[in-house]
This record gives structure tokens, C-alpha cells and sequence, in this order.
């Protein structure tokens, strides 16, 4: 059964950081030790950058990636909800936006 975690960095904006920590070792790991089984990015700007970071050992977890949906997010959210006999209740990560100091 699927149980999918859905993360968006945001169109326009990168967060490198935010790919950078979902794709870490202990991060993976405890995806697999809540039953996930697959992530989905909305990367944007960051794209290139999940390339580079996405690794190799993805401890079993299907990680895709993808630049933006001119039709919306609808899908890939829905995909996190709960489907009798389809999918597990999943998650949904998104970015907070950037601080700017004065």
C-alpha cells in the first residue's frame, strides 16, 4: 500500500535546504520507520538541485521530482490522502517562505 509524502519547495523561490534536509540519511530513515513509501518534490527553481542531492541509496522509498504544474497541486496533495485499499494517510511539507532581516 502507498503512503506518500508530498513536498513542495515552491515555484519560483529556491529551498535548497528544505531538499537538502528531506533527502539526508536520518530523514529517509525516518520515512521509512513511519511507513512512507514515496516522496514526490515540487521543486521549481530547485530542480537541478534535487538532481544532485537525490541519492543513491533511497532505502527502498520511490523519490521523484518535478519543476512545476501549470494545472495546480490538486493531484499531488490529493495523493496524500488516505484511499480504502489504495494509500495510507500521508503528508504534506510545504516552505514557509523566507526571513528578511531589516
Amino acid at each position: 500500500m502507498i503512503k506518500e509524502c508530498f513536498i513542495t519547495t515552491g515555484a519560483t523561490a529556491k529551498f535548497t535546504e528544505l531538499i537538502q534536509a528531506a533527502l539526508s540519511p536520518e530523514c529517509l530513515q525516518t520515512f521509512v520507520d513511519n511507513g512512507f513509501t514515496r516522496l514526490n518534490f515540487q521543486c521549481g527553481d530547485s530542480m537541478s538541485a534535487f538532481e544532485e542531492l537525490k541519492p543513491a541509496d533511497t532505502r527502498g522509498l520511490e523519490i521523484i521530482g518535478f519543476d512545476f504544474n501549470k494545472n495546480g497541486l490538486t493531484q499531488e496533495m490529493r495523493a496524500c490522502q488516505e484511499k480504502r485499499d489504495v494509500s495510507k494517510r500521508g503528508l504534506v511539507i510545504c516552505h514557509a517562505g523566507r526571513l528578511s532581516m531589516l
